[in-house]
This record gives structure tokens, C-alpha cells and sequence, in this order.
């Protein structure tokens, strides 16, 4: 997992964490994710960038599967991803300059 995936991935459990704890702060994720996800990391978030939000039931499960990767080019990092391994902190990873999608 290289950097960027790892902030991704504590930038998650933190949102998922203050879900759990904060009911109202759940429903704000459901209904307008990417504004609330923008608040609550204090970053802008390109528009090109789009969340979808899914609350799991007792009969209902998702499974999310990465982006599609090329194979050729797993082992090398763009440029943008290559300034995000320099450093930053969680919020630098959702800003218009580091997504790598």
C-alpha cells in the first residue's frame, strides 16, 4: 500500500469513527457527502471528485473494489503521487493538487 492509500484509508476510519459516535454527523454523510467530507477535513474538493456514501443493513453488504490499475505501471507513482510521499497531512490529500485519479 503506498502513501497516499495509507492517508486514504486513516482519512476513512476517522470519518467512519465520528459516524459511529455522532448520529448526526452520519446522516450529513448520507445526505450530502462531499460537502460534509470537505468540512470535516477542511479541504476543497475538485468537482471532477464524487463520493457516494452507503450504509450498510442486516441483509444488505457492500463490497468496494479499488480503481482498475494498469500492470504495467503498478510500481511507479505519478507525479502528484510522488509530492503526496514527501509528506502532508491528511486534509493535503484531498486537495485539488493530489488526487490521482
Amino acid at each position: 500500500m503506498n502513501d497516499f492509500e495509507q492517508k486514504k484509508e486513516k482519512a476513512y476510519q476517522l470519518l467512519i469513527e465520528k459516524a459511529v459516535k455522532d448520529n448526526d454527523f452520519r446522516e450529513m454523510l448520507l445526505d450530502a457527502p462531499k460537502a460534509t467530507i470537505a468540512s470535516q477535513l477542511g479541504v476543497k474538493i475538485p468537482d471532477s471528485i464524487k463520493f457516494t456514501v452507503l450504509e450498510e443493513t442486516s441483509d444488505t453488504f457492500y463490497l468496494v473494489l479499488p480503481a482498475k490499475t494498469n500492470p504495467e505501471k503498478q510500481d511507479e507513482l505519478s507525479e502528484k503521487e510522488l509530492e503526496m510521499v514527501s509528506g502532508g497531512t491528511l486534509g493535503e490529500i484531498y486537495s485539488e493538487d493530489c488526487f490521482p485519479y
